[in-house]
């Protein structure tokens, strides 16, 4: 108890950290995932399939268990504070489950075997972004958090004519802890909509207790049949998604429309907005960095902001908007003589 407890007090010092930096005019997303996850409950598939191996001799061993794939369903809510790291909530739903039954001579049901788990979870975690291109972003990130069942449970029923004619059950209700990491790649369509793959490892393991009656607690020379004492989660998972980016530059936009002043606050806003710029430009995206540039210089005109404007026009191949804000820059700056011939040779 005492790890979790100082692990939710670092994320959230961590979070406050980057919120402050980032402030709030950095980007929001939300992300929707669907995929799969690799499980392997080997104590528990045991016991699972030893209620039927024993019963019924004949059974395959092979034909019922838990070991194998399970469907996922993720959603992501995302704060980038800067460009590279960003800041998430995170909930996954899991579900698998598993049957067998037999029949007598007469067709009727003999005997009935089944487990479901249908299993969430709700974490925070940070990410990392590694630009590979100008649209596309490797990721490595990491989470922590717990896991609810919603409604798992292992049912056993023994119809008529059989030396245990009974219905017995176990329902898992536990909560649990549990922590995940992952690397991603993603591939930004626009500059709100995103592609990304991810696959990653799940650690966690859910306790669980058999009721003190038959057959769960049934022994063989005073060792007990059934052994689990946990169901192990842990394993490879993987899956593919969707992303929506919204926020950036508008919101401190229009604080100066509003106003007509600029305070401390856009100051600083427009040099955030410089910084994603220029994280943009040294990406070679120019079309992305004008975007911030153009944000900032709404909020606090400069000189230096001029040059990186123009600078992208150039790189950009549009000559003619490239020499209007380089003049605006030379303006303050007569003494950049890279500029000044340059500037002269494209009046020529």
């Amino acid at each position: 108890m005492f790890k979790r407890i100082v692990a939710v007090l670092v994320f959230a010092m961590l979070s406050s950290a980057l919120l402050a930096e980032g402030g709030m005019n950095g980007k929001f997303g939300i992300e929707l995932r669907g995929g799969a996850t690799l499980l392997n409950p080997s104590a528990f598939d045991e016991d699972y399939k030893y209620i039927a191996t024993n019963n019924f001799p004949n059974t395959d061993p092979g034909a019922s268990t838990f070991i194998g794939i399970a469907p996922t369903g993720s959603l992501l809510l995302e704060y980038l504070a800067t460009p590279n790291v960003g800041i998430f909530f995170k909930t996954d739903f899991m579900f698998t489950q598993d049957e067998v039954a037999y029949t007598d001579l007469n067709d009727e049901e003999v005997f009935y075997n089944h487990a479901a788990f249908s299993i969430g979870y709700f974490g925070l975690g940070g990410k990392y972004y590694i630009p590979a291109s100008e649209k596309f972003f490797i990721s490595l990130g990491a989470d922590a958090g717990m896991f609810m069942n919603y409604q798992s449970f292992w049912e056993i029923n023994f119809f008529h004519d059989t030396p245990m004619e009974q219905y017995y059950s176990v329902d898992f209700d536990n909560m649990f802890f549990g922590a995940n990491i992952e690397a991603g790649a993603k591939f930004m369509v626009s500059d709100t909509v995103g592609l990304g793959a991810n696959v990653g490892y799940r650690i966690a393991s859910m306790p669980i207790t058999y009721p003190d009656e038959l057959p769960f607690n049934a022994e063989i020379g005073g060792e007990k049949i059934f052994k689990a004492t946990a169901i192990d989660l842990s394993g490879i998972y993987f899956g593919a998604g969707l992303s929506f980016y919204f926020g950036g530059t508008e919101g401190a936009a229009s604080t100066t429309a509003a106003t007509g002043t600029k305070s401390k606050a856009v100051t600083g806003a427009s040099s955030k907005y410089e910084k994603w710029g220029d994280y943009y430009y040294k990406q070679k995206n120019y079309k992305g960095a004008l975007k911030y540039y153009g944000g900032a210089v709404k909020q606090a005109p400069n000189a230096g902001l001029y040059k990186k404007i123009g600078m992208c026009y150039y790189y950009m191949g549009d000559k003619a908007r490239a020499a209007q804000y380089l003049k605006y820059y030379i303006r303050q700056n007569p003494s950049d003589t890279q500029i000044q011939n340059w500037l002269k040779k494209n009046a020529q």
